[in-house]
């Protein structure tokens, strides 16, 4: 028995809308939507179409129109990092949560049980909860280090100008 994909899963709920409005299943779409579903991480409208560039070329309009109808089935997730829109796949949900890293905005995923417990247990108040996906600002430890550093440079220098004072 073949294994249904997350992105099987998603071409069928495509397919099923266009049909039931009358709309064309053009191969933008469905390319568009393979590229979003071989995605790992969240990404932009802009990388999509720069990853598509050498193997199916579309437009940045043709990636944003496809990405709202894909909002509206339920077929990806849109988030907000800093000032960057951002999307990924919604099949198959899971909860979790992002760090993001205030200096040079590096968005990694993260899945932790404690978190989808805490979740699980949490009352929402009129609300039916499809998913949770959370965000925790800070610096990544390659920013870290390079804060430390020219921090360590900054002090060296005052030190030297200091010294050169007496």
């Amino acid at each position: 028995m073949e294994k249904v994909t997350p992105f099987d899963t998603a071409l069928a709920t495509l397919n099923s809308y266009l049909l039931e409005h009358g709309m064309r299943r053009t191969l933008e779409r469905t390319a568009i939507l393979r590229a979003i579903y071989d995605r790992k991480v969240p990404f932009t409208a802009e990388e999509i179409r720069q990853e598509m560039e050498n193997t199916f070329r579309v437009s940045l309009a043709t990636v944003y129109h496809s990405i709202d109808l894909f909002l509206r089935l339920g077929l990806v997730t849109c988030h907000t990092f800093g000032s960057t829109l951002c999307y990924e796949p919604s099949i198959p949900l899971r909860d979790h949560f992002y760090q993001v890293c205030v200096h040079c905005g590096t968005v990694t995923r993260v899945e932790s049980e404690a978190v989808t417990e805490a979740i699980s247990q949490t009352r929402f108040r009129r609300l039916h909860v499809a998913s949770v996906a959370l965000c925790a600002y800070g610096t990544c430890s390659r920013c870290q280090a390079a804060i430390t550093k020219a921090h360590n440079r900054y002090l060296r220098e005052k030190e030297k100008a200091a010294a050169k004072k007496k």
